[in-house]
């Protein structure tokens, strides 16, 4: 496989990182990006996978930016497709790595930037390991089938099977990528899902959304168990990739971190009060952050205020990474400064997956630039090498 070469010094990117997470790096985390053209690159395998070039440019930046490899969407692979045929290629190990590879050859990472890639079996896997089966998605597999019918049945399924199917896949996912990228590569986490999440999979979220009023006992004692069941997969994972001789992890967001560094999240957090997020949601999420040496929280926009400050009150969650709702302003709007203010005035870092190069200045200017961390897609190497020698990262 081809291999890709970092631009800046590896040990002196990751030294700034510890900065960052430490509070005492002068000015901001700046992860500048340059898209190429498709390369021409045959991919072998059982199938032929070749991006759709009117899809290209967004894979690629999916790649960089989250590390996933191209969704079945990207590769003529859509809904007007049999799942079957998706089912194919997701569990195609071999062949997602591949043209994730070929398609993150055109690429080139500036400043603090590294190529990352994210084990990506659906936003919530640990609830396949428990029994769910996914649905292939065109864009995402969705773990939400319930193996169960009501909320009792669901406490025998909460349990470590180091033979689970779906558990055994992962770690193949995880250990093949790590034997094929050998550090030039970092291989992150895939994504666990939040205690109440994975519960939702389990339960369905309509009917979990029921039992927070009906039945809150119970929704408790089982999202405390999945929440240590969850701690025990981090480690697990953790000592197969820090036996593949991997320095520190990362998650889909992108931020490495000496030893455990991981995203975690509460997406059902949006469907529900902040009164009943802090009520619910706080003592799992309190316990996941714990196991972490670096812990981020994945953020929706669209949610309460006020849950916001539950999760910037918490000592154990490091830094936000924000994500605007699909009609909001963008990452880098002025709309945003008052959130902002609010996440680095708490002493938390706080990520920006995509600002433009012309408002970064904008931003360092308006807020903690020692709390920032920024994902920027920058037009050539020139705009890049200048973006960075202004921030003095070049």
């Amino acid at each position: 496989m081809q291999t890709v070469i970092y631009v800046n010094d590896w040990p002196e990117i990751k030294g700034r990182y510890d900065a960052w997470w430490n509070g005492t790096l002068k000015g901001p985390i700046l992860k500048a990006f340059v898209l190429g053209s498709p390369p021409i690159v045959e991919v072998s395998g059982p199938e032929q996978y070749e991006v759709q070039p009117e899809w290209y440019s967004e894979a690629l930046w999916q790649a960089v930016k989250f590390g996933m490899s191209p969704a079945p969407h990207y590769i003529g692979l859509g809904t007007e497709v049999a799942e079957e045929v998706r089912r194919q290629y997701w569990l195609d190990v071999p062949g997602r790595l591949k043209l994730f590879q070929s398609v993150l050859s055109s690429a080139r990472c500036y400043g603090d930037a590294f190529f990352h890639f994210f084990p990506d079996f659906g936003s919530a896997v640990m609830a396949s390991f428990l029994g769910s089966e996914p649905r292939y998605g065109s864009l995402s597999m969705l773990n939400e089938s319930s193996p169960t019918e009501t909320l009792e049945e669901i406490e025998p399924y909460i349990r470590f099977d180091p033979e689970s199917s779906w558990w055994r896949t992962t770690l193949d996912l995880v250990q093949t990528a790590l034997d094929a990228f050998q550090g030039r590569i970092i291989v992150g986490f895939p994504n666990l899902g939040g205690a109440l999440d994975i519960l939702a999979s389990l339960r369905g979220t309509q009917n979990l959304l029921i039992d927070l009023v009906l039945n809150p006992d119970p929704v408790k004692k089982l999202e405390m168990k999945l929440s240590q069941l969850w701690t025990r997969y981090c480690e697990e994972l953790y000592a197969v990739i820090n036996e593949s001789g991997q320095e520190g992890t990362t998650g889909w967001v992108g931020l490495w971190g000496e030893g455990k560094s991981f995203p975690i999240q509460c997406d059902i957090a949006v469907m529900i009060s902040p009164d009943v997020f802090q009520e619910f949601a706080i003592p799992s999420l309190r316990i996941q952050a714990q196991a972490l040496d670096h812990c981020i929280f994945h953020y929706h926009g669209e949610g309460p205020k006020k849950t916001l400050d539950y999760l910037l009150d918490m000592d154990e969650i490091h830094a936000i990474q924000w994500s605007p709702g699909v009609h909001d302003p963008p990452y880098d709007d002025e709309a945003w400064l008052p959130v902002y203010e609010r996440i680095t005035g708490w002493g938390k870092g706080l990520l920006l997956h995509e600002v433009r190069p012309d408002r970064v200045e904008w931003l360092v200017s308006k807020l903690p630039a020692e709390r920032l961390a920024l994902n920027v897609m920058c037009e050539s190497e020139e705009e890049a090498y200048d973006l960075l020698s202004w921030h003095g990262a070049a």
